[in-house]
């Protein structure tokens, strides 16, 4: 763990897997709840001492089976690194989650070393921080409640009066976003072929440019995104903006290596809290992973409730500016952290149409997108959502002034057929429609899905359902012939588990 100058704990994760564990954290909103327990098992590790290198599957498979002997889904666990281990306990109040995390230790602990009832049990509240980093904070059971006001300090909650949070220095207002760190990795004789994502580009033959108009190609550096306004503020707060002390200089320069703030949004009075959450993205024919899309996850800063597409579609378009913005350097970030096997080729680029409208938005935007995938060797998909309303006319207009950036681009439309045949002769190259999440046996999904995908193809050759919860609703939607879904990361963890 890392202690910062404020005495406030990290953990970062080492293992492979540990992005698509914050994303879960975060899809599932299980931190902003308080219902992510950390357990470490330093004290079993320390009894067994050379045996640990022998037993330590055995102690992980026998905290796996005891949580999943008592807890289903929606409850999750999973290891983390070598000496610790994460309990999501969505289903009961934080107090009695507490309490089920730390009885799981005290039964695991006692099976594997003997008597442990005189020592606490080392629980940790675990918070989605960085897309490689866990805020961690210790609970103590004889002070953990399910009131508000009685939790453990989280920092996108108002400061307990009276604590050292209570007086830290407010967050200031910087640019959305910072130079985005690319991976240098090239294109293949300077063209993106689309031939195997099953994505028809109307603009060049499938081909994207290697350079896109206003693109300098700088090796590992991607352009910065400038600010966009004084409407609304993308504010940071972290231990990494206060200032330090020569005694503070090497826990901070650790954490500004490997920590990174998830941008605030000030909207109106209300502040909304802006992540990213990389979607699989598939080709149904084949079902071939073929990439990722960027999933905003917008959530209210201080109740980390949900702030849904419905409201996101009637917020001002300054705002929804500054929340696409976000949500691509979230995602930017999140890819440039992955290896060139785990990026796959393509990345889906959603944003709303009023951003990409605005030449402004689009010049801080599409150049930003287009270069980092070009050194990242992937291709660019741009998803133009909230078009309700829009005339044809200028959506295949807004659509030829990002072709040079991307390969393609898409149109997002309701779940109606009639909406989706809007969308005829606007110069896209497929439809995408968000899954409803309703529950439905494979008959009535697969009917539902057929009349989607037959008015989607007909009014612009592909179609794509998008956020789908299970693989197995993946089967079905290649049986309805969808060409493309997504697939919320979370259930590519819950089948792995």
């Amino acid at each position: 763990m890392i202690e910062d100058a404020a005495g406030r704990l990290f953990l970062k994760l080492e293992q492979d897997d540990a992005a698509d564990v914050i994303e879960r954290l975060r899809e599932t909103r299980a931190d902003a709840l308080g219902r992510a327990y950390l357990l470490r098992l330093d004290l079993i590790i320390e009894r067994l001492g050379e045996k640990w290198e022998v037993k330590r599957e055995l102690v992980f498979n026998h905290l796996k089976t005891a949580f999943e002997r008592k807890f289903q889904e929606p409850d999750w666990c999973i290891r983390i690194n070598d000496d610790c281990f994460l309990a999501v306990i969505l289903t009961l109040g934080e107090y009695k989650g507490a309490l089920s995390a730390a009885e799981l230790w005290y039964t695991s602990a006692h099976f594997f070393v003997g008597d442990v009832s005189g020592a606490p049990p080392p629980l940790y509240e675990a918070i989605a921080f960085d897309v490689r980093m866990l805020r961690v904070i210790p609970i103590d059971l004889s002070k953990y409640f399910d009131r508000a006001e009685a939790r453990p300090f989280r920092q996108d909650a108002a400061p307990i009066a009276g604590s050292d949070e209570a007086v830290r220095r407010p967050a200031s207002t910087v640019g959305i976003m910072r130079s985005i760190g690319g991976s240098g990795a090239g294109l293949d004789g300077g063209v993106m072929r689309t031939g195997s994502t099953g994505f028809d580009a109307p603009n060049s033959g499938g081909s994207q440019p290697a350079s896109a108009p206003g693109v300098a190609p700088r090796p590992g550096v991607a352009r910065p995104l400038e600010g966009t306004g004084s409407v609304s503020s993308i504010s940071m707060a972290s231990p990494i903006e206060r200032s330090v002390g020569p005694s503070e200089a090497g826990v901070m320069r650790v954490l500004q290596r490997q920590a990174s703030q998830v941008p605030v949004l000030t909207v109106g009075s209300r502040q909304l809290r802006v992540a990213c959450s990389l979607q699989p993205l598939f080709e149904m024919r084949k079902l071939a992973l073929i990439g990722h899309r960027f999933e905003p996850i917008v959530t209210e800063a201080g109740t980390g409730f949900p702030v849904d597409a419905k409201a996101l579609a009637h917020l001002d378009w300054s705002d929804r500016e500054q929340i696409d913005i976000a949500n691509v350097e979230q995602g930017l970030k999140l890819l440039q952290m992955r290896s060139a096997d785990q990026r796959k080729m393509v990345m889906f680029v959603p944003a709303a149409f009023s951003t990409f409208a605005s030449a402004k938005a689009r010049g801080r935007l599409a150049p930003v997108v287009a270069q980092a995938a070009q050194e990242m060797g992937l291709k660019v998909l741009f998803e133009i959502r909230h078009l309700n309303g829009v005339p044809a006319g200028r959506v295949s207009e807004v659509a030829s002034l990002l072709r040079p950036y991307c390969m393609t681009t898409m149109g997002h439309a309701p779940a109606e057929p009639r909406a989706i045949a809007a969308l005829k002769g606007c110069g896209l190259s497929g439809v995408s429609v968000d899954f409803d999440g309703a529950r439905r046996d494979d008959t009535a999904l697969t009917t539902y899905l057929t009349a989607l995908a037959a008015a989607g193809r007909q009014a612009t050759g592909a179609f794509m359902i998008q956020g789908l919860d299970n693989l197995h609703q993946m089967a079905v939607s290649r049986l309805a012939n969808a060409s493309h879904a997504t697939i919320k990361a979370s259930a590519l963890i819950a089948s792995r588990q």
